[in-house]
């Protein structure tokens, strides 16, 4: 996965890894775990802004999945 630091401050990379990882390993389609991931950090941004717990994940939280086979 390669993102920008707004995904790595909701997540931290061992976080990142069992989720991808666990995805992949259910077969599942690249758009539809990059699509399962940006919501799971939008989710989590979301609920630090209600919170107001600073601006972590506050700004861009672009990311690109990449599998090599």
């Amino acid at each position: 996965l390669i993102g920008c630091d707004g995904i790595y401050e909701m997540m931290t990379n061992k976080e990142i890894c069992t989720f991808i990882k666990t995805k992949l390993n259910n077969k599942e389609k690249l758009t539809s775990i990059i699509e399962s991931f940006r919501k799971k950090t939008v989710r989590q941004r979301l609920i630090v802004i209600f919170l107001n717990l600073g601006g972590k994940g506050c700004d861009n939280m672009t990311a690109i999945l990449i599998v090599f086979k």
